[in-house]
């Protein structure tokens, strides 16, 4: 992987709650922001955009699963202020809200029926 692409992912992943922009992302590894997307895409395959989006759901997940925050809280922890919008791409990602996640979970954890992480593979993928 490009060391800037690896530097701008680093960076991403430890900071998912501030409001990154394709410009702010671009000045973070000094690039210009087309080449930014074409050296992103290239290296990762999709969008920074599209990753940091991947990155913060993903985080959601790992939240509702190991906390009883409100969605919310969990939105502020992961840059998605706007709950609709989380729960929106949250669906649109996993296939259901992330109200049916949580409990999904707890119910498999509780009646240990599907190991963990074949129900987490099972959701995000």
């Amino acid at each position: 992987m490009d060391g800037r692409i690896y530097h701008l992912v680093s960076r991403l992943t430890g900071s998912l709650d501030h409001a990154w922009s394709i410009q702010e992302m671009a000045d973070a590894v000094e690039l210009s922001v087309p080449h930014l997307r074409k050296l992103f895409k290239r290296n990762l395959g999709i969008s920074p955009m599209a990753y940091l989006r991947e990155r913060r759901l993903e985080r959601a997940c790992e939240c509702l699963e190991n906390s009883f925050h409100q969605l919310k809280q969990i939105g502020s922890q992961v840059g998605i202020t706007d709950c609709s919008r989380l729960s929106h791409d949250f669906k649109s990602r996993f296939g259901v809200s992330p109200t049916e996640y949580r409990r999904r979970y707890w119910d498999q954890m509780q009646s240990g029926t599907l190991p963990i992480s074949e129900m987490i593979v099972l959701y995000k993928n």
